[in-house]
């Protein structure tokens, strides 16, 4: 005759969700235990504060003329993240850059006779401000920035930014 210890087995608790699917029913399982724990540590990495050696190091690199991609690669943060710090630290104006873009904008549509969203749109005016471009390659990557606008107006939008 075989001995039988019983041991206890603590689960956690687990959700079927049962969702429609072409051949047959998708289960999705979610664990109510570990999520709340998750959340916390995702919460913590998006909180992730930045010290005074890293604001002064990102302060330095920016003066230097490197770019906000190569900077977010450095810092291992986005390209968001960067400029969003770089504003909270002063070392860049959106206020004053974006009515210089506008006042340039309105300059180059009465130089020649057209409305100022030819010379570029809002979103091509949000997606300067977001990028903030420091060369042409970058300026590439603008919304609304093709070819010839570039050879049009790249040179002094990059001198408005980069002032």
């Amino acid at each position: 005759k075989e001995e039988s210890i019983d041991y206890p087995i603590i689960l956690p608790t687990i959700y079927f969700k049962k969702n429609g699917n072409i051949g047959g029913t998708q289960m999705s399982l979610f664990l109510d235990k570990g999520l709340e724990e998750r959340s916390q540590v995702e919460k913590e990495k998006k909180n992730n504060l930045w010290s005074k050696e890293e604001e002064e190091k990102l302060i330095e690199e920016y003066k230097q003329g490197k770019t906000l991609d190569e900077i977010s690669e450095l810092h291992n943060r986005t390209v968001g993240g960067i400029k969003s710090r770089l504003i909270k630290l002063d070392v860049i104006n959106v206020d004053s850059l974006a009515s210089n873009l506008k006042k340039y904008r309105m300059d180059k549509a009465k130089e020649r006779e057209c409305p100022a969203y030819i010379i570029f749109n809002d979103t091509t005016l949000n997606s300067l401000l977001e990028l903030q471009p420091k060369n042409i390659n970058e300026l590439e990557k603008v919304y609304g920035f093709g070819p010839s606008k570039i050879e049009l107006y790249g040179e002094d939008i990059l001198k408005i930014i980069n002032k």
